[in-house]
């Protein structure tokens, strides 16, 4: 684990967490684990792998002020919670290299999270354990804090030059292009705003904004069937043997595949994203919900339009 320097009041994480998953719908719980980890100021990147899921922690040290007062405790108790989301036949395979470093004053105290199976246990009763010790280090103190009277000449003096800076560089046309783009770019999606067409598939569900999901980053877009929707392979050449149009042909033999193309526009109409999604649970549940980036591409493309093809 390397570091150039050592902040009193911080940790760095290392290592990995990796498993068994069985079951994808578990997915969504272990990206769960992760904001919730994030909340506390721990940030972690999750990969799914077909069965199997690995997470690894990002390089750069954090505070511990939200891991207070024990720090390697909260993170075993983090890694306690991820392996209760598993199913239970997937517990006993979790494995971890997870390793924290915090740094206190002119000392290292390092951690090692372990997780083992409880002797005697049921298949997947386990339990971590952490292996810690302190060592001599040589630290560097935080930074003071600034005072509210510093705070308020930089503040001003930032309003001077930026006032300064803003009058000039709108002088230039190009200049004022990007400004436009960017405000378009901060400016929140709403889910009333978005519209949803899948005309193709009318007879067979309806697609509507639910909510936008991992602090507003993605949208939410619940599929309902219809009653016509053909659930077993005999239903779906029957539709099939039914239809008279070219266009319900290839929507049913979407539906016989399992899956829709997803594209995304934006309000000058242009196709910023386009991905297939799986959508062959439809045949056996009451809705499906998918989600879909509200912004995509180099300049930030915003979702104004969601098109489901086949």
């Amino acid at each position: 684990m390397v570091t150039t320097e050592k902040l009193e009041g911080t940790i760095l994480l290392d290592g990995l967490i990796e498993g068994r998953l069985s079951d994808e719908q578990v997915e969504e719980k272990l990206r769960q684990w992760v904001e919730f980890m994030g909340s506390m100021g721990l940030r972690f990147n999750l990969d799914v792998g077909g069965s199997a899921f690995s997470i690894l922690p990002d390089n750069q040290a954090v505070s511990t002020a939200k891991l207070a007062p024990s720090p390697d405790d909260a993170i075993r108790q983090g890694i306690e919670q991820l392996i209760k989301v598993l199913p239970e036949a997937d517990r006993g395979s979790v494995f971890s290299t997870l390793r924290s470093a915090e740094f206190r004053k002119n000392e290292e105290v390092q951690s090692l999270y372990v997780v083992a199976s409880l002797p005697g246990g049921a298949p997947g009763n386990t339990e971590v354990q952490v292996q810690s010790r302190s060592v001599d280090a040589k630290t560097v103190a935080p930074p003071k804090p600034i005072s509210v009277r510093d705070k308020v000449k930089l503040a001003l003096l930032g309003l001077v030059f930026a006032a300064a800076f803003f009058g000039i560089a709108m002088l230039f046309p190009p200049v004022r292009e990007k400004l436009a783009e960017f405000v378009g770019a901060i400016k929140p999606v709403t889910v009333e705003a978005v519209t949803v067409r899948a005309e193709a598939f009318k007879d067979y569900f309806t697609a509507a904004p639910k909510e936008l999901s991992r602090g507003s980053r993605v949208l939410v877009i619940t599929l309902t069937p219809t009653a016509a929707y053909p659930k077993t392979e005999e239903a779906l050449q029957a539709e099939f043997a039914k239809t008279d149009t070219l266009t319900k042909k290839l929507a049913v033999e979407a539906l016989a595949k399992g899956y829709v193309r997803i594209e995304l526009v934006d309000a000058d109409g242009v196709t910023f994203s386009a991905q297939e999604f799986r959508i062959r649970d439809l045949e056996k549940k009451e809705s499906l919900d998918l989600e879909v980036p509200v912004t995509a591409g180099e300049k930030k493309r915003r979702l104004e339009r969601v098109e489901i093809r086949y």
